[in-house]
């Protein structure tokens, strides 16, 4: 299979492809790249040392955390608010963060995992779910405090799932996708081998009861969220990164040789599918804001409606590995090797502000 590797994804993808053939490694070095939110007024960056809260209207910076840099802290996932008032930050030196959001000021620490977090929490009304390279899956309260744990069979890299009131859907390294019970981290089901490593985190669809979920074995996969059961499989023309985004009906993701792809979740197959750039990884999740899909590969974002058509290519200075992020009527991109860390897109493409962090 010929890939075009940017700069820090070969280290990336050598691991997964080391931890897909070796089902009981779990120890690794990724390295980061920006993870973004945002509110109504600000957006929260975390990447390498810092946290950064940016004003959406200026691009000023509001505040960053630490207040210095401290090597030990790095930050690689998207920031997490929580229902309670809370901004949540994973870290690799197996921290999680919990961060008020106005002034900055560190709430508590969880420290109980034994390795790495790379994926963002989920945060349901009923706690925080986070998701460990240890392998674990860890419930905690709104003040950091475990509640239960679940260890899988391998690292887990991707942000957990949820049906919304009784199910956390987690998919693992082992190849498997496993359903708990919500309040308790008993099993529900565990999946069959999906015969290959599971990076992006599975697509929770409430309308048909389904989860949709890709793998590294060329595959896009839909289970039966009350079984598990594998009810239908897409091929692909090279691994699957990155969660689906589920919209109507249709799913809408890429994959590793920079096949775009649009599939029909009643017949399975596909609606469309264009190679804006051949040979050029998607590894992120798309944005669908009405009739319009937004995805980046490697120094583009992309706009495609719902026919497959390319509406708008905004060429971005530095590589897109982070998901496009809606922030009011403003499209978040949050670009790698680039002076500037976030840049706020309007929806014709013009660019309103960039944010570069003063040294």
């Amino acid at each position: 299979m010929k890939l075009k590797f940017f700069t820090l994804l070969p280290i990336v993808l050598l691991a997964a492809v080391l931890l897909s053939a070796c089902g009981n490694s779990r120890y690794y070095t990724p390295t980061n790249w920006p993870g973004v939110t945002a509110d109504e007024n600000t957006a929260y960056v975390a990447y390498n040392t810092f946290v950064y809260a940016v004003d959406l209207n200026t691009g000023a910076e509001k505040w960053r955390f630490p207040e210095k840099a401290d090597a030990k802290m790095t930050f690689f996932s998207d920031p997490v608010l929580t229902p309670d008032g809370q901004l949540l930050a994973a870290s690799y030196n197996h921290f999680l963060y919990s961060i008020d959001p106005v002034t900055a000021a560190q709430n508590w620490v969880f420290e109980g995992s034994k390795n790495r977090l790379v994926a963002s929490p989920l945060v349901t009304e009923n706690g925080i779910f986070l998701t460990s390279t240890d392998g674990f899956v860890y419930a905690l309260d709104f003040n950091g405090r475990s509640v239960w744990s679940f260890e899988t069979g391998n690292a887990i890299w991707s942000q957990p799932a949820t049906d919304g009131a009784e199910r956390l859907f987690v998919s693992s390294l082992d190849h498997h996708v496993y359903a708990l019970d919500l309040k308790t981290g008993q099993q529900i089901w565990q999946s069959e081998d999906l015969n290959g490593a599971l990076v992006g985190a599975p697509a929770y669809s409430e309308s048909n009861d389904m989860l949709y979920i890709g793998t590294f074995n060329n595959e896009l996969l839909a289970l039966d969220a009350s079984n598990g059961q594998v009810q239908w499989r897409f091929a692909t023309q090279a691994w699957v990164w990155s969660a689906p985004a589920v919209s109507d009906g249709v799913l809408y993701f890429g994959d590793q040789q920079g096949n775009f792809y649009a599939v029909d979740v009643s017949t399975h197959a596909a609606l469309w599918r264009i190679q804006p750039q051949p040979d050029t990884p998607i590894v992120t999740t798309p944005l669908v804001v009405e009739d319009k899909i937004h995805f980046s590969a490697a120094t583009n974002i992309y706009t495609v409606n719902d026919q497959g058509g390319i509406t708008l290519t905004q060429p971005i200075s530095g590589l897109m590995y982070a998901s496009p992020v809606l922030a009011g009527n403003l499209i978040l991109a949050a670009p790698l090797d680039n002076d500037a860390l976030l840049i706020a897109l309007q929806q014709s493409g013009a660019q309103a502000w960039n944010f570069i962090p003063e040294k």
